[in-house]
């Protein structure tokens, strides 16, 4: 309120957990129920050719293209048996180097197993045992005629695939759904293997009962769930942009190729070389050439010829023309900024590494912050930024808000700048990879460049290949599995814009109905949502907000009022294996401009306009040196910077370098709403609808919170390693006054984590956690309710039935668990407008919150069996008079370092 005093800046709490929990998580158990086929020859028989048709072409086509045929041959199967990767690997010795989910329709039947005639059955039809949902199934579609009383175990299900004509006789009743199949890609390292593997399924059809390469009962439940065994086609391998645009028209042109890694190196030097012979014998080159876990990536010149030979090649998984980066929008400001005082830097301030079209380091507005730079293989031979939007990029990652520097003449940098330059102007005077270079490979030089001779560990990467979209259940892309890899292992945090798209043509015949109309585009289009390499699970990917809605040149309709989603930001969310199974994308948005729609005799089209744009530093022109731009690019460089000064912070308060997970934590827990509003996010109750979470994840962050807590605005940090599939909690006693003191007043609680990822597998992401709320619980209720989910049995070992967590000792965050567990940055919030109830345990003289944390493996990984997190807990009332610090500060279990600083302020 104006007038008031400015709450005392304190620092925030860093907190440790209580004594571990005895107790450890289930492992998760395989989905659906085990169904087996009568049809065992008929199926082996027809398994076996596709698998001998399979390998006929895949030796066809190699030895055409003088490809190796014995080596490194990759099949394709489907099955409805998620632990098929295990058998394969571990039996087949094979490696599975790509996994998807697919649904497909499926009819099943309910049958009396008295009534059951095995041989009348379809043609790839599966049985299996009825269980309690089959018969509720069963009533609701027979429109109650079959009773939900009956007994499952008298009854069996035939599962009968959408292919077949055949009916079920002695059907009760039938329904339809669609149900998951596992879509695997296996590499066998020789011919051999893969010959060894065809007598598998002799083996199985003829009904062997010794072990062969499988136990009888392991090689029958394998073999049954297999639904079909090939190759991918050539639309699996073609990318995004070559299916767009097509083949190129001139006699010579750049390839991006990826290629299946078998897993080991020797395997990927002999891809390597046949790629390069290949590429010779036919009238290419590889140019440029990189590993990651799964893939091998290459840049290759080639011509029509050899386009078509690789895309009918097995061990290819990509073939696609390179990337084209994004455009942004830009106006110059006409009037030239006047001499500025620029502060020199002290050399402690946080470092920002700019991976983009180089820095202009001379600027006078950026002269001196400008740290190191580096060329890392462009053809323009000079670190400097010959094309402008690098210079763009730097003069937000290292004000902030240059809007606010213009409006108050007060420039005052907090970052220093390493310029990283990977992109060069092209013939259209637009960013661009150089021809020959692997983006990925350039990226990923540059990153490890900066992190080893500075220190750094916060990179802007506004960056984006335009076309390259990402879509539901599709594979993660390569740059973004790149960045995650090096997220990981470098500790670092990597900020990453969400892309820019065209907005849909407005159909509204009001500002207001155009506006809604381009955000509901967003939302429904696919072709709207993030492109590579958004989608990286450990990078922070930020949308832009409009800022402004003044028009410099009317008339023309504004694409999006204040603090809403931008018309051209991409929307999420990021990798998605199934519905359920879908990444919170973008974690945050920021100003980053606006477009209007103008009309010009009589043909419509969006555009920039001056007063629309975010105000940026520029390259040089006619004495200007500041511009007006609108793109995503321009809001992932604010995140940049205000990462950048969290990392800072967090030092301090912690006494050791802290983690990038608690920098990502540090900055969910200070997320706000954008001023759009909710109900302009589609989220009016305030649940944190999954619509507002694609639109701008989890909102806007609030610089003040970021930076430090006050006395009625506290933040309680940790951070930790927790071993897999157990967990942790962390108690918080809620301040009175937080408690009885009028006005609005909430709790954030965000928890990151920085698990190993694997593109290979259809999950991604090998650890997946989860955070609850909980009230009016002590320690040991909660020891005993969760211990429920493991069943514990007695020394007879029977099982001992237990309660299960009630749910009214849940506190209503906001969004659920559930959906944003395959986030790797998760925040929930629960508001109160009224006075807090809270219930008050048994020996405690105020209520008690306890926040539990767990984690779930999701497949091996060979590595530690422990995942880092940290947590950030933010208490905040809207009355700056109520007093919630010092009761925290005095009854939490603080860490060391931050005990002593309270102390220390008496």
């Amino acid at each position: 309120m104006t007038g008031e005093p400015t709450p005392e800046p304190l620092p925030h709490l860093a907190i440790d957990r209580e004594p571990d929990l005895a107790y450890r998580r289930r492992p998760p158990q395989a989905f659906g129920s085990s169904s087996s086929r009568s049809d065992r020859a008929h199926h082996a028989g027809d398994t076996g050719r596709l698998a001998d048709q399979a390998k006929s072409e895949i030796s066809a086509t190699r030895t055409q293209s003088g490809i190796d045929p014995s080596r490194l041959l990759v099949l394709e199967f489907t099955t409805v048996d998620r632990t098929a990767r295990e058998e394969i690997e571990s039996r087949l010795n094979a490696t599975v180097v790509d996994e998807r989910i697919q649904q497909r329709g499926v009819t099943s039947h309910l049958v009396r197993s008295a009534d059951f005639d095995e041989g009348s059955i379809p043609s790839g039809a599966r049985v299996r045992r009825a269980q309690v949902g089959d018969i509720a199934a069963s009533h609701k579609a027979s429109a109650a005629q079959i009773s939900k009383d009956l007994d499952p175990k008298e009854h069996v299900v035939v599962e009968v695939p959408p292919e077949s004509t055949t009916g079920v006789s002695a059907s009760l009743a039938s329904w339809t759904k669609d149900k998951e199949l596992l879509r695997v890609t296996v590499q066998f390292d020789t011919v051999g293997e893969v010959e060894r593997f065809r007598r598998e399924i002799d083996a199985y059809g003829r009904g062997e009962k010794a072990t062969t390469v499988m136990p009888e009962v392991t090689r029958q439940k394998f073999f049954d769930a297999i639904e079909w065994i090939g190759t991918q086609s050539r639309e699996d391998r073609t990318g995004h942009r070559l299916a767009e645009e097509g083949v190129p028209s001139q006699p010579e042109f750049a390839l991006d190729v990826d290629l299946w890694h078998p897993g080991n190196e020797d395997g990927a030097r002999h891809i390597s070389n046949q790629l390069r012979a290949l590429c010779t014998k036919h009238g290419g080159r590889v140019q440029d050439e990189m590993r990651t876990q799964s893939l091998v990536l290459a840049r290759v010149s080639g011509n029509a010829k050899l386009l078509d030979i690789l895309l009918g090649l097995d061990i290819v998984a990509l073939v696609n023309l390179p990337p084209k980066l994004d455009k942004a929008h830009e106006t110059l400001f006409d009037d030239a900024v006047g001499a500025a005082h620029i502060p020199v830097p002290t050399g402690d301030e946080p470092k920002v590494a700019i991976i983009d079209s180089g820095v202009l380091s001379g600027h006078p507005l950026l002269a001196g912050w400008v740290l190191d730079e580096r060329d890392f293989g462009t053809t323009e031979n000079t670190p400097s930024d010959l094309q402008g939007h690098g210079t763009q990029v730097a003069g937000l990652a290292l004000y902030g808000d240059v809007g606010a520097c213009l409006r108050e003449q007060q420039w005052t940098p907090a970052v220093q700048i390493l310029n990283g330059k990977v992109l060069e102007k092209d013939v259209r005077g637009e960013p661009s990879f150089p021809e020959g270079r692997r983006p990925e490979r350039m990226v990923e030089e540059a990153i490890r460049y900066f992190h080893q001779h500075h220190g750094c560990r916060v990179f802007n990467l506004s960056l984006g290949a335009r076309g390259e979209v990402y879509r539901s259940g599709g594979r993660q892309f390569a740059w973004a599995h790149v960045l995650d890899s090096l997220a990981k292992e470098l500790d670092i945090v990597i900020v990453v814009s969400a892309g820019n798209t065209s907005p849909r043509e407005p159909n509204g015949a009001s500002q207001t109905a155009v506006q809604e109309a381009v955000r509901d585009g967003l939302l429904a289009d696919e072709s709207h949502r993030l492109v590579n390499p958004a989608t990286a699970a450990l990078a922070l990917t930020v949308g832009a907000t409009a800022s402004s809605v003044t028009l410099f040149k009317a008339p023309a309709l504004v694409g999006a009022p204040i603090g809403a989603p931008a018309p051209f930001s991409r929307s999420g969310p990021g990798y998605e294996a199934k519905p359920s199974q879908r990444a919170v994308k973008p974690e945050f948005a920021a100003p980053g401009g606006n477009v209007a729609w103008r009309t010009f005799a009589g043909q419509g089209q969006w555009s920039s306009d001056l007063h629309l744009g975010e105000p940026t530093t520029r390259l040089p022109q006619d004495g200007r040196f500041v511009t007006a731009a609108s793109g995503t690019s321009f809001a992932a460089p604010k995140i940049a910077h205000v990462a950048a000064r969290a990392l800072h912070i967090a030092q301090d308060i912690l006494g050791s370098p802290p983690t990038a997970n608690t920098v990502r934590a540090m900055l969910g827990a200070a997320s706000v709403d954008p001023p759009c509003g909710r109900d302009w996010l589609l989220d009016s109750s305030g649940a944190e609808a999954w619509e507002k979470l694609r639109l701008v994840g989890y909102g806007n962050i609030s610089m003040e919170r970021v930076m430090a807590s006050s006395s009625h605005d506290v933040v309680l940090l940790a951070e930790d390693k927790l071993t897999l599939d157990h967990w942790h909690i962390y108690r918080v006693p809620v301040p009175s006054d937080f408690l009885e003191r009028k006005g609005v007043r909430g709790l954030n609680v965000a928890l990151a984590l920085d698990p190993p990822v694997r593109a290979s597998r259809k999950e991604y992401v090998a650890t997946t956690m989860w955070f609850e709320v909980l009230k009016g619980l002590s320690h040991a209720d909660i020891v005993k309710f969760k211990a429920a989910l493991e069943q514990q049995k007695d020394a007879a070992g029977k099982k001992i039935p237990l309660p299960s967590m009630p749910n009214n000792h849940e506190l209503d965050m906001r969004p659920t668990k559930e959906p944003l567990q395959w986030s790797t940055l998760q925040v929930r919030k629960k508001t109160w407008s009224r006075k807090v109830d809270l219930p008050i345990q048994d020996g405690e003289s105020s209520p008690v919150l306890h926040i539990l944390v767990g984690s779930q493996s999701r497949f091996p990984t060979g590595l530690e069996d422990v995942q880092s997190y940290s947590l950030a807990i933010r208490f905040w009332h809207k009355d700056p008079s109520v007093e919630v610090y010092q009761h925290l500060s005095s009854n939490v279990r603080l860490r060391p370092r931050s005990r002593a600083r309270i102390q220390a302020r008496g």
